[in-house]
Formats: C-alpha cells, sequence, structure tokens
C-alpha cells in the first residue's frame, strides 16, 4: 500500500497539496521507501541530485546489465562504451590467420608476370569477415636465379591485382616487390621476402599469391628456381632443399 500523509486535522493531502521540497531525507526514515512504494520510472536522472546514490548505497548485484539503459546488445564480445552503448571489442585484434607452406621446388623460364610467374604452391586464401578488415600479408621466398643471372624478380598479388610494387621511374624499368641474387657458386638459396597490410575492402574469398620471373628476354634457357640453388642440384650432402612460405591476417577495424 503507498504511503499517505495527513495533515494536523486528519485530512489525507494530496501530492498537488506539499510544497516543492516539503519532503526531505531527514523526514524520510531509514528503508521507508521500497519498490512497492514507487511507481514505475517515477525516479528517473532528473530527480537525481548529482552523486545522489553511490556504492554505499546500492547492494551487492543490486545493478545488474538488465537494469541498464545502454543502447546495443550486451555479450561476451561487446563491452561499455562511455556514450553508453555497447561495442564491440575491436580495434586491432587479429580475426583470422591463415599459412601456405612450400617445400618443395619450382622451377620457371617465364620472363615475364603472367600466369607461368605464378610460383605454385605458394597461394593462400582468406576470406574477410568485414569489408573494412584489413589484412596483413607476410611472404618468405628461398629462391635463386639461373647461372650467370642476378635478375630474378618477384611481387606479391591479390587475385589477379600486383600490390606492394614500385613505381618505375623509366620506360624499361619492372614495378616488382623485390629480387633475388645468390652467388653464381652458391649451394644455397637466398631468402628474401615482405610485409604488406592490404585494403581488399570485400567480404568475398581474397586469393594472394607470389610470382617470380627471368629478365633474360628471349633466352628460354635462362631459369629461375623456389627452395633451391641454381648452381648445385646433385644427389648429395651439399645439396639443401629449402621452404618458402605465405602467411595471412585478418586485422579487425
Amino acid at each position: 500500500m503507498p504511503w499517505q500523509v495527513y495533515n494536523s486535522a486528519g485530512q489525507l493531502l494530496q501530492a498537488t497539496d506539499l510544497p516543492d521540497n516539503a519532503v526531505t531525507n531527514a523526514k524520510v526514515a531509514n528503508n521507508a521507501i521500497d519498490s512497492a512504494e514507487l511507481v514505475a520510472g517515477s525516479v528517473d536522472n532528473a530527480h537525481l541530485a548529482d552523486d545522489a546514490v553511490n556504492s554505499d548505497e546500492l547492494a551487492a548485484g543490486a545493478v545488474d546489465i538488465a537494469h541498464l539503459s545502454a543502447s546495443g546488445s550486451a555479450g561476451s564480445g561487446t563491452f561499455l562504451r562511455g556514450d553508453n552503448q555497447w561495442a564491440a571489442a575491436g580495434g586491432g585484434k587479429i580475426g583470422q590467420v591463415v599459412q601456405t607452406v612450400k617445400t618443395n621446388t619450382w622451377t620457371s623460364n617465364s620472363d615475364t608476370f603472367d600466369s607461368g610467374s605464378d610460383i605454385t604452391g605458394l597461394t593462400v586464401n582468406i576470406t574477410p569477415t568485414a569489408t573494412n578488415s584489413k589484412i596483413l600479408v607476410m611472404f618468405a621466398l628461398s629462391g635463386s636465379q639461373g647461372y650467370n643471372q642476378n635478375r630474378a624478380q618477384y611481387r606479391l598479388v591479390r587475385g589477379s591485382t600486383p600490390i606492394f610494387i614500385g613505381v618505375p621511374e623509366g620506360s624499361n624499368r619492372i614495378a616488382a616487390t623485390g629480387g633475388i641474387a645468390s652467388a653464381h657458386s652458391s649451394i644455397l638459396a637466398s631468402t628474401s621476402g615482405g610485409v604488406y597490410l592490404d585494403s581488399p575492402s570485400t567480404t568475398s574469398q581474397v586469393t594472394y599469391k607470389v610470382q617470380m620471373k627471368q629478365q633474360d628476354g628471349a633466352a628460354s634457357s635462362t631459369y629461375v628456381y623456389i627452395n633451391r640453388s641454381s648452381t648445385t642440384w646433385n644427389d648429395d650432402v651439399s645439396t639443401v632443399v629449402s621452404a618458402s612460405s605465405i602467411v595471412v591476417m585478418e586485422v579487425l577495424a
């Protein structure tokens, strides 16, 4: 039953009969007003003085998520922002990681960046979960060029679009990500690679690959190699077969 206030003549007072601020804290006994005496929604922020309710007045667990007026959806992957909205955690978190490792050898005499220069087995697919996600691409190449040549070139490609390449400053320069050069008498392949943060702006599957070519024009006898040396390829303990890899990570916005 709601509380009722009577005057000295025993007449029931209405709320309109009370002057502003007639009922102060001093006139209210401890625990005199509980939820049964309050109309739903009758006490809002406008009726509370600054710091009127502090941790001393709240019982443990008195205010839970269900009693918060924050917008959005609370969950294990969200947090309450300063603007009173539930938001998903993000800002640089890694969403997924995909890796391809190539442990066998590859040889090509292609002198242009085309399908013949695709390094077989050094391709990786990833499907971003959001269009504003970025993809961090890291790759390591173990390779070499044909004997008496030091012009092997490689480039990073997304789908069919070259990325992470330079801008040629002359008509005869090749736009590439980098090059590989090793000593002619070397029995080991040289290691090279790169790191690039890409923005594919899609939620469809994206393919990343590395291409490598020789630069000797029509000299079809000139080759480039992956995971082996160019000058020594004997079945003995002096010959090393190496490995290459490409790794992609989705970086959430």
